[in-house]
């Protein structure tokens, strides 16, 4: 069955200097598509080189094998004459079709920041789209999500990792809350994947019971099913996790390759 993986991370540590990855466990120094049966695929900014951003596009450009799309590495505190200049870099490779500044514990703050919001509205100027990655569960964070986007219904965003869902059914009312308040969102999307991150032993009815919320909650059309390869093999290897999904979904393939499809690769 086909799919798109809107969600992968490629890296060469003899290429790239990835100061985060040093200090993971069992992840390669390696990691090209060779293994992926994807059709087609969205690199997210792996830190290859966060001064010079535009290095990895170029990096990928010579290394990708598939139909690929990439989320280029972004500094949301840049002032605006060089936030504009990583712009033009990036729209030198027209596979560059978004940006990434993980959010996470800063997101309130950077979200209160003129500069950072000014930086992204000219990132959707630029006509990029933007990847959040940021804890759903904190109900400040997702206030002000929603305050931002009803105020600029131009700003496409895409929710990362589904916004770090607690995999426990019973822990999970805060993020349930703020999953309900995004989905009133018209623009935005959210990517269900990186369960592993939460649980290198993650069950599979924990990571559907996520996904069917996001599901029941943002509608068939504004979920995306996604990896995180290769930290998913922390639990499993990427076929066993992609037979699973698209046979569990076998019946909405708008979860695994349409919605990825229309959302990164609308020119192709």
């Amino acid at each position: 069955m086909k799919f798109i993986d809107p969600h992968i991370h490629l890296w060469d540590t003899d290429q790239g200097d990835y100061h985060w990855l040093h200090n993971s466990n069992n992840l390669p120094l390696q990691v090209n598509d060779s293994a992926m049966t994807c059709e087609a695929y969205v690199h997210v900014e792996a830190g290859f080189d966060n001064n010079q951003p535009w290095r990895e596009l170029g990096w990928l450009e010579s290394v990708a094998t598939k139909p690929m799309r990439a989320v280029a590495t972004l500094d949301l505190t840049l002032f605006t004459a060089p936030f504009v200049e990583s712009l033009r870099h990036y729209a030198k490779y027209t596979f560059c079709v978004g940006g990434r500044h993980i959010l996470d514990n800063d997101a309130l703050d950077l979200l209160r920041n003129p500069q950072v919001l000014n930086n992204l509205d000219t990132l959707a100027q630029h006509g990029y789209l933007f990847e959040a990655q940021f804890d759903v569960a904190d109900q400040a964070v997702v206030a002000r999500v929603c305050e931002l986007l009803q105020a600029k219904p131009d700003w496409q965003w895409v929710i990362n990792h589904a916004g770090y869902p607690v995999l426990s059914a019973v822990e999970q009312e805060q993020w349930c809350a703020g999953i309900h308040c995004l989905s009133k969102i018209p623009s935005l999307m959210v990517k269900c994947s990186g369960f592993e991150m939460q649980d290198k032993d993650f069950a599979w009815e924990d990571a559907l019971r996520v996904i069917d919320h996001c599901i029941a909650s943002f509608g068939e059309n504004r979920v995306m099913l996604a990896s995180n390869y290769p930290l998913l093999t922390w639990r499993m290897p990427y076929n066993q996790y992609w037979v699973y999904l698209t046979q569990a979904y076998a019946d909405r393939p708008e979860l695994y390759y349409d919605n990825a499809k229309r959302m990164y690769f609308a020119n192709t």
